[in-house]
């Protein structure tokens, strides 16, 4: 009798051990398949903030369209404006920008030129 109910529990352990293993095919088969659609849909996000991004720098370019050097400068300064800490207290960094002097030849000044160099 011992050795019946050996081979039925044998019998029953191999039924369940199946039975894990087809479980545990179908829930590797469902991770998966969920890691796949995680990444498409990391892939899809992508693909739009690429889109909002392209169109969001034409819009900035457009923004600098018509302007004067100056004007763009400041836009510059603006974007590179930043804040540190000091002593507790926010204090606000600047990029200086030196602007040298150039004369601008014109007829009249060259003509002005030439003649103060013949007297």
């Amino acid at each position: 009798k011992l050795k019946g109910l050996q081979r039925v529990n044998y019998e029953d352990i191999l039924k369940e051990a199946k039975k894990s293993d087809e479980d545990t095919s179908k829930s590797i088969d469902d991770i998966k398949q969920q890691e796949l659609d995680e990444k498409e849909e990391q892939e899809i996000v992508r693909e739009i903030e690429a889109v909002f991004n392209r169109d969001s720098e034409a819009e900035e370019k457009i923004e600098y369209v018509g302007r004067s050097d100056i004007e763009k400068i400041t836009c510059l300064l603006d974007d590179t404006k930043t804040e540190t800490m000091v002593d507790g207290e926010f204090e606000e960094e600047y990029l200086i920008i030196e602007k040298e002097e150039v004369d601008q030849y014109t007829e009249d000044s060259i003509a002005d030129r030439e003649s103060s160099h013949d007297k």
